[in-house]
């Protein structure tokens, strides 16, 4: 039983450093409200800031932890593509023809869904693997 909690204790602890990550990278990328509501799969602006001011969630739903993921990899590649300058690193999901299809910018296309977020993701992970062969 003492196991068990343990475990329980760390995945609300997993759960809540996720959340704040999460909080994070949409501070860099300078999101709004409804944009973060919109990336964690609709939900309310009441929870947003439940989860990010006052108490983090203990569990998430398989989608939002996927969510989050597709999130933090986006991050990370965009970082590692444009190095040492971060500021070109927070704001490009937001730029014009940044979208996998040239048109339109990332953030158009993570808003979509599930599915955005894995083209966008695919997308600048394949920019940062044209940058490392060169």
């Amino acid at each position: 039983m003492a196991k068990s909690l343990k475990r329980t204790r760390r995945a609300e602890r997993d759960v809540g450093a996720l959340v704040r990550l999460f909080a994070l990278i949409a501070d860099r990328w300078m999101l709004t409200i409804e944009e973060r509501c919109a990336l964690l799969g609709g939900i309310a602006r009441s929870t947003y800031w439940r989860w990010t001011h006052a108490h983090p969630p203990r569990t998430l739903t398989l989608d939002q932890r996927e969510r989050i993921t597709h999130i933090i990899g986006i991050d990370v590649a965009t970082q590692t593509y444009y190095g040492v300058n971060t500021e070109n690193a927070a704001t490009h999901v937001r730029r014009s023809h940044t979208a996998p299809n040239g048109d339109g910018t990332a953030l158009d296309v993570m808003l979509i869904g599930l599915a955005g977020l894995v083209a966008v993701r695919r997308h600048v992970e394949t920019l940062d693997t044209v940058v490392n062969r060169s």
